[in-house]
């Protein structure tokens, strides 16, 4: 129910809500609500929409997001209004 999910990989002693058994760092991506949207903040290698980014920036409906060169997902928040969004894997 936090503000923060964070995705890294999957290894003992790992604070991260999204564990990944891959090629990521510890703690690979954050993505944070911020107001009604939600931004995104990278710590190791990390594409939106096929486009590198290094600094944090604002997820829109259908971005795919790609950490690393192993895995991929999609961000989804329904409506721009809604303080709900969901990653699909």
């Amino acid at each position: 129910m936090s503000d923060t999910v964070r995705i890294g990989q999957a290894v003992a002693g790992s604070s991260v809500e999204i564990p990944v058994i891959g090629d990521l760092s510890r703690q690979h991506v954050a993505i944070v609500r911020q107001g009604e949207g939600y931004l995104i903040r990278p710590q190791g290698p990390t594409w939106v929409s096929g486009r590198a980014t290094a600094e944090p920036r604002l997820l829109t409906e259908g971005d795919e997001i790609r950490l690393g060169d192993s895995f991929a997902f999609r961000f989804r928040q329904p409506h721009p209004l809604s303080a709900t969004a969901r990653l699909d894997f």
